[in-house]
């Protein structure tokens, strides 16, 4: 009688325990409440990318990336000159010099400008003086044009190739800020998540305990068991109540480990409260689809923002190897300046060109140009040290990949194997409790594979856990963009 009432006692006790090869069994195992709060990953990325410090500080690239461009671009911002000198002495006017204008720079290395001078005076220099008809005033415009160095790029326009480029460097740099965050956020939630499954599991295994050690007594109370059976239910029921301590704090730590990624739009961190409960979603089939794989690889042997900021890196190079080439030439520069004169209120004269006008030509070079040779040997190996970075970082992202890949792979084929176990444990515990009908088992033995039924079971999540955790890496090691998110 007593056997049969123990078999009893632990089956409705033990009913809804496995969760091998359910899909939904851990989900529920976590959710089983109405109070709780489910938690997903998404929504923990949603908060981290648009909250988070970090975030927040990565954002700031795109911005300073589009400052770097704009003063670039003031290199060639139209420039309004203007002189005034004047000089009186003992009541004489020696000179008033007023020379005002407009220089325009462009990107095609020729520089307009336009202009009024104004000059008179009793010690005006010679070269100055304009003629008193035309209220000394006479109006110019003209250009300068490199011939040799700088005719196809100069620093400015070389600053503002690079200031272009810069938005992708930080754009990728920005990616890769973010993904890494989104990393250790998503490794914390899975070990919040194998924790809080862990505890649940735990607690239930107590809640058994402890119904079993009840009825026992009540048993002993009316002399169907003998004592020693009281004090191994309660041995069990201690060992519980000490792993479900472990549990707890292993579970507030994770969650508050979760929760320093957590923040809120004004900037002040939020914490998750105990309501608060990991999903668990069952595996898609097709997640780990070859052709999906194979494309995430290649897409990231040019698209992973560590190969991105690298191309951009070789690009900046490269223009400083034209730049480096452009001043092995020598400096020739070329201007001619029109000359209005006389000025006429009335209009302009019709003055030929050649008659008024101003015209200078520029020329230097080093002899030996040790300086510009070294600059572009420099450049050069800087272009072949960067070539050799980026085979080299192509070539680890791929073995990254197809690490996490393998790792992947064999977690599958490890949780398969683990549910089976689970599945395994389980039979053996009904196995034992119909040999206890029987007369040829006991409590003791019961315990043991209800020990061991625990032990597989927390090893299920914690397999699931890792899982997950490798799904995250691997998108991260593809360089995919959020993750995926």
């Amino acid at each position: 009688m007593y056997r049969v009432f123990l078999v009893c006692i632990v089956c409705i006790a033990f009913a809804g325990q496995s969760f091998g090869q359910k899909a939904n069994g851990i989900d529920t195992l976590l959710t089983s409440s109405d109070s709780v709060t489910r938690f997903t990953m998404d929504d923990l990325f949603a908060v981290v990318i648009a909250h988070h410090p970090v975030a927040r500080q990565a954002s700031l690239l795109s911005e300073n990336a589009r400052q770097e461009l704009r003063l670039a671009r003031g290199s060639f911002d139209p420039k309004v000159q203007m002189q005034y000198l004047v000089k009186q002495n003992e009541g004489v006017e020696y000179y008033r010099i007023v020379n005002g204008g407009i220089k325009i720079p462009t990107r095609i290395a020729i520089d307009p400008t336009v202009g009024v001078e104004q000059n008179r005076g009793a010690y005006l220099n010679p070269e100055r003086y304009i003629g008193s008809p035309s209220d000394y005033t006479q109006l110019y415009a003209g250009v300068s044009v490199p011939i040799g160095r700088g005719l196809f790029i100069d620093d400015r326009r070389a600053m503002l190739n690079q200031a272009a480029l810069m938005k992708g460097l930080n754009e990728a740099e920005q990616i890769k800020i973010i993904n890494k965050l989104l990393l250790e956020a998503a490794k914390e939630y899975w070990n919040w998540f194998y924790t809080a499954a862990n505890y649940q599991l735990i607690l239930r295994n107590r809640q058994i305990a402890q119904d079993i050690m009840s009825r026992i007594k009540t048993s002993y109370t009316y002399g169907e068991v003998s004592l020693i059976d009281t004090v191994q239910a309660s041995i069990t029921v201690q060992q519980r109540s000490v792993e479900l301590l472990e549990a707890k704090v292993s579970l507030d730590n994770a969650r508050l480990s979760v929760s320093t990624f957590l923040w809120d739009s004004a900037g002040f961190p939020m914490e998750l409260r105990e309501s608060h409960m990991p999903v668990y979603k069952p595996e898609d089939a097709a997640w780990l689809n070859p052709e999906r794989v194979s494309e995430l690889r290649e897409n990231a042997i040019t698209n992973h923002p560590e190969i991105r900021k690298i191309s951009i890196k070789l690009k900046q190079l490269e223009i400083d190897r034209k730049l480096a080439v452009e001043f092995l030439k020598p400096e020739l520069n070329l201007s001619y300046y029109f000359l209005n004169k006389p000025f006429d209120y009335s209009g302009l004269n019709n003055d030929r060109w050649g008659e008024n006008y101003k015209f200078g030509v520029d020329f230097s070079m080093p002899v030996f140009l040790r300086k510009e040779r070294s600059k572009l040997a420099l450049t050069k190996l800087k272009i072949t040290n960067t070539n050799f970075q980026r085979a080299d970082a192509q070539r680890n992202i791929r073995v990254e990949i197809d690490q996490a890949y393998n790792r992947l792979v064999t977690l599958r084929q490890i949780i398969v194997s683990q549910r089976l176990m689970v599945d395994n444990y389980n039979r053996i515990v009904n196995a034992e409790l119909m040999n206890l009908t029987e007369g040829e088992s006991d409590l003791f033995k019961i315990n043991v594979q209800l020990e061991k039924l625990l032990q597989s079971q927390s090893k299920l999540l914690k397999q699931v856990a890792e899982l997950e955790k490798e799904k995250i890496y691997f998108l991260w090691a593809s360089g995919v963009t959020n993750l995926g998110i």
